[in-house]
């Protein structure tokens, strides 16, 4: 949407290149799964041939719903309390990435294990931000010790995120 805008009218005028998706728990799942999915080998990986083909035949990952010809690329994801099928999926060249966690989190977990009872085994934010090192990725993770699924709320580390998005601007 933002960037057909800025390609058109440009109502909002939004700079494209520096657009950071993220949210908290759930939201935090979709903008690590946005920017770090990105090929069907990876969604096999994370749901075989059912999800797949699923993928495919409502667009591919880009979908088939919305603004098309638009690259859908993004600067950077904020992951709060997030987590990944599986951590490795995090490769070079993929985008910046800044988290929050707990590592007391019960919901989702820090390291490895069922998220929310769900019987999903996730990989956290304690796994994922490794991943990140090893293959060069810009990323800071804030470890909140002893912090449960509210970390944000059990940090002061608002201005820390700010600073992070302004200097990889």
């Amino acid at each position: 949407f933002f960037k057909k805008d800025a390609a058109t009218t440009n109502l909002y005028r939004i700079n494209t290149s520096t657009v950071f998706v993220g949210g908290y728990s759930a939201g935090a799942f979709m903008g690590l799964h946005y920017g770090y999915i990105n090929n069907d080998n990876e969604i096999l990986d994370i749901g075989g041939n059912d999800l797949l083909n699923h993928v495919n035949s409502n667009g591919g990952l880009n979908g088939n719903s919305g603004n098309s010809g638009f690259n859908n690329n993004i600067k950077g994801v904020i992951n709060i309390a997030g987590a990944l099928l599986k951590a490795n999926h995090v490769n070079a060249n993929e985008p910046i990435l800044y988290s929050i966690h707990g590592t007391d989190d019960n919901v989702v977990p820090y390291l490895i294990g069922d998220s929310d009872n769900t019987g999903v085994i996730t990989e956290g934010s304690g796994l994922i931000h490794p991943v990140a090192d090893s293959v060069g990725i810009v990323n800071f993770l804030h470890t909140v010790q002893g912090g449960g699924h509210d970390a944000l709320g059990e940090c002061d580390c608002q201005a820390e995120l700010r600073n992070f998005i302004f200097q990889n601007l």
